[in-house]
Formats: C-alpha cells, structure tokens, sequence
C-alpha cells in the first residue's frame, strides 16, 4: 500500500519497541462514534468519498466529481473537510449528506481541529517543501505554523484534542545507503518520522524514533519499523496512533503517548500484509485502519489495545491514501 504525502513529498511512518499495558483511552464526555467517512471507489474507477455505519449498512456515495480522500469531520459531526484531485489538491468542505460543496484553500491532508481551524500541508513554490499551515473553516487568511530547518516535507497534520499542537509527519533527508532495506524494501533518500509543535509555531520536538524493529510475541521480526507516519491525535485523550514499518513497502500500526511514552504495537498481521490510515473513534475506544491482509485492501476496526480486529468495509485508495473518518455525535 502506498501513501500520498503530497505536494513535493510522498509517503510515511516509523517505529519503536516497547510496550505498556495501560491502553483504552477514555470516553470523552458526551460524544459518541457516529457515520465512518472513507474513501472508495465508483463505478467509473475514481476515488470517491462514502459514509457507512460501522456494521458495514448504508454505504452512502458522497462525491461524483474528480478524485477524493482523506475525510475530516467538524468537531460537530455536520460537514466533511476532504481533498478533491482534479487535478490540483485542495482542501473543500461539504455538509454531512454531500450538500454545499465549496472549495477552502489550495492544500491536502485536512484535519478539522476542535477550535473550528483546518490544519493542512501546502507547499507554497514549485519545488519547495510542503509546511504545515492552519486556516479558519469559514475562510479567511491561511497562517503557515512550522518552516525552516533541514527537511524534506512536512505533511499529515493532527490536532490535540484541545487544540493546542499538531502531531505531523517530517521527511528528513538521509544517505539512501544508510536505508534498511531488510525484506526487498528499497532504498529512500530520506527518512520519515512524527513530531509535534506548537499551534502557534514554537516548540517543535521529535516524537517517534527510527531505527527499530517489529518482533511479536515469539522473537520473530514482523517487519523493519524505519520510518512514521499518519498520525491521527485521538480527541479522547494524550495518545497518537500511527503506522511504522518502511516507505513503499510494509508497516503496522501503533499507538504512543504524546509525551512519547506507551509505545505499543496494535496490528501483527505478517509480511506480506501492510496495515495502514489509523483513525480513532471520537470515544477513544476503537481504531479504525486499513489492511490488504485478506489480499485486497479493506477498511477494518480494532479495539484501542489492537485486539478484536474486523472487517467493516471494501476500499480502494489512490490516487490519495486510505484514512477514514470517524462522525461524532452529540448524546
């Protein structure tokens, strides 16, 4: 499974050994998982997004036009922030039955925070590295958070639940010859990793950690876990689910604190199965994600310590990736 970074950067993820038992974030007071957004295929072939309960009834196609992904819904649960191809990416927002589409800001990877502020990548020159930038929903003058500094991209961006940083993804630029390239993955001239700044820019700190690798209950390597990417910061509480694994190759998902302790592998699924596109619930309970486990890639959910894991849907991504949505719902 690949992933699209975007704008002059593509792909993702990272990993860590370790383990805490402490797992199932909280409920968050009176919010409750509602319709999961996610991109699928239509009939002619192009990414589209559906909404779908999460017993797989009601699939509901929600745009026609172009390719779309990477929903994000309004901390409210009526409308739907997503990227539509066609062919530049930008960041558009529509009601929560497809209604009143309109077009926000040049960008991709949209994540609607809890202060009604969309975080995005966009990188603002041909040729530039993408940076983070933030814009109010209801428009207005975007503002750039994170710049400068030896990087190759930055992409991905995630909200605290109170809305105060951003978890994202940052390629470092790296010698290809120092790559793991263990299980036929090749070779990359740069590195992924996840940090976390400040949503007025300040206090940029590295979160994940290179260099490990995947082992299960018996010693025996999983897959080689260089690289980290699609953070998605749960609204329930301090904890980040994320991929690990190696850039256009294999991976699984994990979760850590924000502070970066509780490193914890949730998906186990051998090579050559990639697991992929976490997406908390709005309860902190359950993680959704994607897996071409069954030789097809499917949209699954897990409960939060990755046991439980069950199918809930067919879905095709590219060109954008997998990441699927969670609605919440007002009790």
């Amino acid at each position: 499974m690949k992933r699209l970074v975007l704008c002059i950067i593509l792909l993702v993820c990272n990993a860590c050994s370790g383990t805490d038992n402490n797992v199932p974030s909280p409920a968050i007071g009176n919010v409750a998982n509602g319709l999961i957004a996610f991109p699928g295929q239509d009939q002619q072939g192009r990414q589209q997004i559906f909404t779908i309960t999460i017993d797989g009834a009601g699939r509901t196609q929600l745009t026609f036009q172009g390719e779309n992904s990477m929903p994000s819904w309004s901390p409210d649960g009526t409308r739907i922030a997503y990227v539509s191809r066609s062919p530049q990416a930008a960041v558009w927002i529509m009601d929560q039955d497809g209604g009143n589409k309109r077009m926000l800001v040049t960008g991709d990877a949209p994540d609607w925070g809890p202060n009604n502020e969309i975080a995005y990548t966009f990188s603002g020159m041909p040729g530039e590295p993408s940076e983070i930038w933030v814009v109010d929903a209801n428009g207005g003058t975007p503002r750039q958070v994170t710049s400068g500094g030896n990087h190759g991209g930055r992409a991905h961006p995630s909200w605290s639940p109170d809305g105060r940083r951003l978890v994202h993804l940052q390629l470092t630029p790296q010698d290809p010859a120092t790559d793991d390239t263990r299980n036929g993955c090749p070779a990359l001239s740069f590195r992924a990793e996840l940090w976390i700044i400040n949503a007025d820019g300040t206090n940029a700190r590295q979160l994940s950690m290179t260099g490990s690798a995947n082992f299960d209950s018996n010693g025996q390597l999983i897959n080689s876990a260089d690289d980290a990417n699609a953070p998605d910061w749960s609204a329930a509480g301090d904890v980040i689910s994320f991929w690990s694994g190696q850039e256009n190759c294999f991976g699984q998902i994990w979760r850590i604190n924000a502070d970066g302790s509780g490193r914890m592998q949730l998906t186990r699924a051998p090579i050559p199965s990639h697991n992929d596109d976490p997406a908390w619930s709005p309860d902190g309970r359950q993680v959704l994600f994607t897996t071409d486990r069954n030789g097809r890639i499917e949209t699954w959910v897990m409960d939060a310590d990755g046991s439980n894991p069950r199918f809930v849907t067919d879905s095709k991504p590219g060109p954008g990736p997998g990441d699927a949505a969670w609605q919440p719902i007002r009790r």
